[in-house]
């Protein structure tokens, strides 16, 4: 049995931004439909604020650190 575990950064200024940005990071990364996602990987999100200076959106970066379930390439 392989284990993948993918580490990546996504940002953007809201909750549902940064959910989308990972959905479509990884999805791209393992070359699965993102529907797909929920049955073929786990992932967690540790979220930052990295920008807020009162005036404009505050950014948020999301740590994202997934692992691919049951790893056997076809």
């Amino acid at each position: 049995m392989r284990t993948i575990h993918v580490k990546t950064i996504v940002n953007s200024t809201t909750y549902k931004g940064i959910l989308t940005e990972t959905e479509k990071k990884l999805s791209n990364f393992f070359e699965i439909p993102v529907e797909d996602l929920k049955s073929k990987v786990n992932y967690e999100i540790v979220i930052y604020e990295v920008s807020n200076d009162g005036v404009s959106l505050p950014i948020f970066n999301g740590e994202v650190s997934a692992r691919l379930r049951n790893a056997n390439d076809d």
